[in-house]
């Protein structure tokens, strides 16, 4: 049950799901398309490190990392790589679905009255940066009312009675967003991934269409959400970051560390095994 008052009608709650498309004419286990590939880089790769001596251990210190090398080459196939950003290849730039539809699905939604758009990443490993645009491809900031189900303002009472304005939403892997959007008569949005990179070393998503919004007339009379920004200093989540640099003694660190490794097929040549190309530290509560 929504708290807020007046409710956010039903017919005016829409739920976005974004999913791996899958074949249409298999149900096999095969991993989800890909639009692009890069499998030279692969090859290339564990070609370099081969090459590669056994390096000098070092200490390591996983709240204060050494830089870590990428075995990806710079240049492969006529194709150039920047050493600073994605190095990973397109791997993780899987087809997408919205509700089930190929992307770009559309929406139609009426004039003058707020909806709420649920959305929802439901990939498991393709984290999506998000813009909503208009019809001259202008960035409209998303007015984000909650995160995994929580209210940016903290009001369980009056959940959608702030928001913070994002020009554009991060989400994570099975992570979801509330968003709310009021509309003039015929007025048009895209809803599109926009170009990002993991990491050194991981992969590149790039930009696609997602959802288009057409805006139809205004209805009857019907009842006005109200709904005020709120800076994100305000919210709880970012006075709770302010409370942990504030006392920095009171808080206990951890760090994962995560290691990949690539071994020859002449697996009894220890020195065919070598480390491949990355690891991601990362310190935090417990």
């Amino acid at each position: 049950m929504d708290p807020d008052a007046p409710k956010i009608q039903r017919a005016d709650q829409h739920v976005v799901l974004l999913t791996y498309q899958q074949p249409h004419s298999s149900l096999s286990d095969a991993p989800p398309p890909s639009q692009t590939s890069l499998a030279m880089y692969d090859g290339a790769a564990a070609a370099h490190e081969a090459a590669l001596k056994p390096a000098v251990p070092i200490r390591y210190d996983p709240f204060d990392p050494p830089p870590w090398p990428t075995a990806y080459p710079m240049d492969a196939g006529g194709i150039k790589l920047d050493p600073t950003g994605c190095v990973g290849g397109f791997g993780g730039d899987n087809l997408i679905s919205v509700d089930g539809v190929d992307a770009p699905a559309t929406l139609s939604i009426p004039a003058g009255r707020t909806q709420l758009l649920r959305i929802v990443n439901g990939t498991a490993d393709s984290p999506k940066l998000l813009r909503l645009l208009d019809a001259q491809g202008h960035v409209v900031p998303f007015r984000v009312v909650e995160r995994d189900g929580v209210p940016v303002s903290g009001d369980m009472q009056h959940p959608y009675a702030h928001y913070i304005p994002m020009r554009e939403l991060m989400l994570t892997m099975m992570s979801r967003a509330g968003v709310l959007l009021t509309a003039a008569p015929d007025e048009h949005f895209v809803l599109s991934t926009e170009p990002f990179c993991d990491g050194a070393g991981d992969t590149l998503e790039l930009r696609h269409d997602l959802l288009r919004i057409t805006v139809g007339r205004s209805e009857a009379r019907h009842a006005t959400l109200h709904a005020t920004p709120i800076a994100i200093a305000d919210t709880p989540a970012a006075k709770l970051v302010a409370w942990v640099h504030a006392h920095p003694n009171r808080v206990h660190r951890r760090a994962i560390t995560f290691t990949e490794y690539e071994v020859s097929r002449a697996r009894q040549d220890p020195a065919a095994r070598r480390v491949l190309h990355y690891r991601h530290h990362e310190p935090g509560l417990p």
